[in-house]
């Protein structure tokens, strides 16, 4: 499904590549989401700038909660469904 989204909407939008980059963090920023929070979620970890690591104190858990539901608004008003994903369950009594 490589390049589908942008091939679908190339009859109504002219999309350069990554212009995801550019869109979200500014959608997100004008819906209220701060700065650091946009550079957290949209960072460069290969490049040395991850938000965290092993010694620090960021907790997923408050940044989840900080900027979900805000989030969540945004990609919705792009047109989006939004699909939770959950982590599998072992079956219990099963080694």
């Amino acid at each position: 499904m490589r390049g589908g989204f942008r091939k679908y909407i190339s009859t109504s939008i002219v999309a350069q590549p990554n212009f995801h980059r550019k869109l979200i963090p500014a959608l997100s920023k004008n819906a209220g989401v701060s700065q650091t929070d946009i550079r957290t979620w949209h960072g460069h970890w290969q490049i040395g700038t991850a938000p965290f690591h092993q010694f620090g104190s960021h907790s997923y858990q408050e940044y989840i909660e900080r900027i979900g539901n805000t989030l969540q608004k945004v990609i919705e008003g792009l047109g989006f469904n939004l699909v939770t994903l959950a982590m599998p369950v072992w079956p219990k009594g099963r080694v």
